[in-house]
Parts: C-alpha cells; structure tokens; sequence
C-alpha cells in the first residue's frame, strides 16, 4: 500500500497495488462524503465548559439503525466491505 502502484514492474503486484489503492480512495472519499452535515453522518460535541457532555446513553435506540441506513445509501463500498468482513 505504501509503493505507489506504476512503481512496482511485476503485473500481478502492480494490478493487486492498483486495486488495493483505488479501492483505498473510494473508501476515504466515500467517508469524507458521509460525514458532511447533509449526510447525517456529522455530529457536534458540546464544548468543554458545557455542564452535559455526550455519553451512550445521548445516542439513542434508532442511531444504529439510522447510521446502518446512511452507511447503505451514502457509503455503498465501506458497507459492502464491512458485511461482507463481518460474515
């Protein structure tokens, strides 16, 4: 991953490096995407002054749900990778 893949001259490599990389790329870009406030990804913490800070309990019964629903519509590749990692 670290070896850009035009500098390895072996094929099969070079077309695994290549793989791997752009597949790395959708993923981040897909992540950047799915955090944006329209997205529903994005959260704001309270600031450290503020007497209430966030815990598990703040999240609520419908977050996981919610954010399975946004990570299938806006983050088809992370969700595709992660079920199939977690079957």
């Amino acid at each position: 991953m670290d070896i850009p893949y035009s500098e390895i001259f072996s094929a099969r490599p070079a077309l695994h490096s290549y793989a791997a990389q752009v597949i790395e790329a959708c993923l981040i870009r897909e992540a950047t995407d799915a955090v944006h406030p329209s997205s529903g990804l994005h959260a704001t913490l309270l600031t450290k002054n503020s007497k209430h800070k966030a815990e598990w309990v703040d999240a609520g019964a419908t977050t996981v749900p919610e954010v399975a629903l946004i990570l299938k519509t806006k983050q088809l590749l992370t969700w595709h990778y992660l079920t199939k990692i977690a079957a």
